[in-house]
């Protein structure tokens, strides 16, 4: 996928990658043959990248790690970070945010069998301890139902599951 926070996405710094298609050859991708998007990109499906090449900017050692750590202080205030969790949960549809939308149909806080949507940043589902995935499956489809009942938007899952994106 294309990662990003804070201003710069992975096809901001790639150079190429090499990923290994469904058939079991390796190619290496140039940044401008991937067709990145937001979290995404235009490979064809079952594409597994196994290596990349990043070009990065040098820079003041220390002005590097003073932001870093402003990064990880706007982290820690604001999303889970201590918590077990994948990250986020869904993918903002265009000029939206879905932590917005999962707090406005009540579920901020929710808990199923010990999957839990964070009370700190609701797109962001927690286990709590002993959760299994069909838990956290179970959590994120009651929001998804909330939402387009309520909004008319499909949430579309931030990761691949079970080769579905949907």
């Amino acid at each position: 996928m294309n990662a990003g926070a804070y201003g710069c996405e992975v096809k901001d710094r790639l150079l190429h990658a090499i990923a290994l298609s469904p058939e079991g050859i390796l190619h290496t991708v140039p940044v401008a043959d991937i067709g990145y998007y937001y979290r995404g990109h235009s490979l064809p499906p079952g594409w597994i990248f196994v290596s990349a090449t990043f070009a990065l900017e040098p820079g003041d050692p220390h002005a590097i790690t003073n932001h870093m750590e402003t990064i990880m202080e706007k982290r820690t205030a604001t999303q889970p970070v201590r918590s077990r969790t994948a990250g986020s949960t869904f993918r903002n549809p265009p000029g939206a945010k879905v932590w917005e939308f999962i707090d406005k149909v009540g579920l901020r806080g929710k808990i199923i069998d010990g999957a839990q949507f964070s009370e700190l940043h609701c797109n962001f589902m927690i286990n709590t301890g002993a959760a299994t995935a069909a838990a956290l499956e179970q959590l994120g489809e009651l929001a998804r139902e909330k939402v387009l009942a309520e909004y008319g938007i499909t949430l579309q899952w931030e990761v691949v599951r079970l080769g579905r994106t949907t």
